[in-house]
């Protein structure tokens, strides 16, 4: 009995040793992790990226330059409109075809031949197809092949061609190009360079 009762004291002491041991153990452990835990790795800070600036708003870009010349060519050939018939006229007193190309693009600063056979060495030949405003139409209204008529190209749709040019009856005026009368005295068309 004694020896039953001296091996459950010792195993009362055994298990509060290892006990022991244990919780020393195990607070050795915590004490680690509690300090790493109070002494945080301080990382620096990043410093956040700039927001990208949105692009600015779209703003309508400008003609090119040659398109605002033919633009005041134009302009001016249509500021002659009404203008009656004059042989070697250049003014809003009086104009020919030939007076009122050459009155039209001198408002550029570019000259051309002052006499509508000679117009199509200044320019580059176009298809009627590819007309743009600006162009120089050529015409024989006799129905012949010299040119002894020149208008303007002021309007390009897929269907319709508007020319402005001097008529011995009417004087400057719009007409269709591939309708009515100039359809069939049609003979070139050149583009000038500006």
């Amino acid at each position: 009995m004694q020896r039953l009762l001296f091996l459950s004291f010792l195993a009362i002491i055994l298990t509060s040793c290892g006990s022991s041991k244990k919780i020393q153990r195990y607070k050795y452990l915590v004490d680690e992790s509690v300090a790493s835990q109070s002494t945080p790795k301080v990382e620096p800070k990043s410093t956040p990226a700039p927001k990208p600036t949105p692009p600015p708003k779209s703003t309508p870009k400008p003609a090119p330059q040659s398109q605002s010349k033919i633009q005041k060519v134009v302009k001016k050939a249509m500021s002659y409109e009404g203008t009656p018939y004059k042989y070697g006229g250049t003014t809003s007193k009086g104009m020919d075809c030939s007076g009122l190309v050459y009155t039209s693009y001198q408002s550029i600063g570019k000259t051309l031949p002052r006499v509508s056979r000679d117009m199509p060495t200044a320019g580059t030949p176009v298809k009627r197809k590819k007309l743009k405003k600006g162009d120089l139409v050529f015409f024989n209204s006799g129905g012949g092949r010299t040119i002894n008529h020149v208008g303007i190209v002021v309007s390009v749709s897929s269907t319709h061609v508007q020319i402005i040019h001097t008529t011995t009856s009417k004087g400057v005026r719009l007409d269709p190009l591939n309708e009515g009368y100039w359809k069939d005295k049609y003979l070139k068309a050149v583009r000038i360079k500006v």
